[in-house]
């Protein structure tokens, strides 16, 4: 559990980051093709990437925790996607008018961030234990699956111009 809360720690940084920045970047973003398509070639090159890359790290398990909150810093400050998908949330919820405002608001959203990035990351592992368990073609192939979700993400998004 060490991971998960200092990964929740980090979702927080992140997403206090996106408020501040958030409308900002929401005035570059509108109509701006380049960022669209921009968009549109990430998540095709990766869908493509995870389509042909093999997976070749069995899952094991680790009992030691004597580094993880280290683990939970490192892994959510390299994922990238997680600081991108708060700029672009907030950026939706600045065009909405539904930013918080005041210290109680401010609060209540960085509580909420905390459970809910504690709840996903718990629900993940339940689930990717049991999945571990009992799929062996599905932990075989789940480079295939993300990166076929990818390319069809990114028809979806080129459909959408």
């Amino acid at each position: 559990m060490s991971v998960a809360f200092v990964a929740a720690i980090i979702e927080i940084v992140f997403a206090l980051t996106a408020l501040l920045a958030g409308s900002l970047l929401n005035n570059l973003i509108e109509g701006n093709s380049i960022i669209k398509f921009s968009v549109l070639g990430v998540l095709l090159f990766a869908g493509v990437f995870f389509w042909f890359k093999k997976n070749k790290v069995p899952i094991r398990e680790t009992k030691s925790s004597s580094n993880g909150y280290l683990k939970g810093a490192v892994l959510n400050l390299i994922s990238i996607q997680v600081l991108l998908f708060w700029i672009i949330a907030i950026a939706f919820l600045s065009v909405k008018n539904l930013v918080p405002a005041s210290v109680l608001q401010m609060v209540l959203f960085v509580v909420g961030v905390w459970l809910a990035k504690m709840a996903v990351l718990w629900a993940y592992a339940i689930l990717a234990r049991k999945v571990a368990e009992k799929s062996a073609l599905l932990s075989a192939n789940i480079n295939r699956i993300i990166g076929g979700l990818l390319v069809l993400t990114a028809v979806f998004q080129f459909i959408k111009f």
